[in-house]
């Protein structure tokens, strides 16, 4: 079954309960693919879903259409999540057409190598497509995600269907935002913090083209729509937040560990920062999302990095987090770095060489062999206020 979202729009999208890891996002509470069935002289499928859901929102299709025939299929990028049943589509609708922006079927003509040219519309970033008495205009928006993301408008109704930009990978069974009754905050946040905060100057220029269209309703690739006045200023504004400058008053401490001292120095910082009035967050590589802990070191005014050292390094698991900092544009917060060690030191060295060249400033390190003694201990705690402070 599917949800009429407005006169001659349909939700034809596709829950994903199970999913708990979208490359490299957590999704504690799964991912929805979303898709639309708009009903015109031309009937027009927008966006499709992940291979194995494919059937499913065919299904759906066709019970909306009572057996007509699909003219047009619209893709907005080639990411398999979205592009991955395209061939299914066309096993169903013969005389449809794939409709698509040139960079995107350059992409295509890759992933479906036995696609049939015939088949396929290419259409140039700026042109519209006439399905009836509405319209959509096709705009491309490179790296608000893929370089091949396509956005449509539909002047006729101020419908705007984003791709991913306003996404959040969460499955929900009530399409719109103001029907959910949760904050979402969260996995916006996190999904902006993996796939779209390494492109802030292309953000941003998207953002301010979607404002300017004065939508009445947003529909993304992945999460909830926004069809009240309030709720489309939300995602602006969140979306506008996370593009320009998203520090909160929070201190993010993240940490792993092997015989537990790293640990001990981890609680230490956080009981320091905790004196102040500001939030304290702390997380343990060893069981804490990586994609959860970028979202938060994105948005924290200062945090704390710590490992013990293994064979004159960071522990391996640690590994990833330094790695995909680089996608975060932290220039200008500050850091204290903390470890301990036994036969010799490196971990302290190893994070200061990864984070400094992104413009972190190091404020403090604190690195103890074996136990921690009473000047680290206090040293700790006072890093913790420090960070707290600033």
């Amino acid at each position: 079954m599917s949800c009429k979202l407005a006169d001659s729009l349909y939700d034809v999208s596709a829950l994903d309960w199970e999913i708990r890891d979208f490359h490299g996002v957590y999704t504690p509470q799964g991912s929805k693919y979303n898709s639309f069935l708009i009903l015109d002289e031309k009937i027009t499928i927008i966006d499709s879903v992940k291979e194995q859901y494919g059937k499913e929102a065919i299904s759906k299709i066709k019970e909306i259409t009572n057996g007509k025939e699909v003219d047009y299929l619209v893709s907005f990028h080639t990411e398999p999540d979205h592009a991955g049943s395209i061939m299914e589509y066309f096993k169903e609708f013969k005389n449809m057409k794939l409709v698509c922006l040139e960079k995107n079927y350059e992409f295509i003509k890759n992933f479906l190598p036995d696609l049939d040219e015939s088949k396929v519309l290419v259409l140039k970033s700026g042109e519209s497509l006439s399905i009836g008495e509405k319209t959509l205009n096709f705009k491309s928006l490179p790296m608000t995600h893929w370089p091949d993301t396509t956005s449509v408008y539909v002047p006729e109704k101020g419908w705007l269907f984003t791709s991913d930009f306003f996404g959040s990978l969460i499955s929900l069974s009530k399409p719109f935002y103001d029907q959910i009754g949760i904050d979402i905050y969260p996995f916006i946040r996190d999904y902006f913090a993996f796939l779209m905060r390494p492109f802030e100057s292309l953000t941003k220029k998207a953002l301010e083209y979607y404002k300017s269209l004065n939508p009445t309703m947003i529909f993304p690739a992945h999460g909830p729509f926004y069809r009240r006045p309030e709720d489309i200023k939300y995602i602006f504004d969140a979306t506008e937040k996370l593009i320009e400058d998203p520090t909160e008053n929070k201190v993010v401490i993240v940490y792993t560990t092997m015989w537990h001292t790293t640990e001990r120095m981890a609680k230490l910082i956080s009981e320091g920062a905790g004196c102040s009035d500001c939030e304290v967050k702390v997380y343990d590589l060893r069981e804490d999302p990586v994609s959860v802990i970028m979202g938060e070191i994105m948005t924290c005014k200062a945090f704390a990095i710590g490992s013990p050292t293994v064979y004159n390094g960071v522990f391996p698991n640690i590994l990833p987090l330094l790695r995909l900092m680089r996608l975060l544009r932290l220039k200008g917060k500050k850091a204290v770095i903390f470890g301990s060690y036994g036969w010799s030191g490196g971990a302290v060295k190893e994070i200061e060489e990864a984070i400094k060249p992104l413009g972190v400033e190091v404020i403090e390190k604190i690195e103890t062999r074996f136990a921690l003694k009473q000047e680290e201990v206090k040293r700790c705690f006072e890093a913790g206020k420090m960070l707290a402070e600033l």
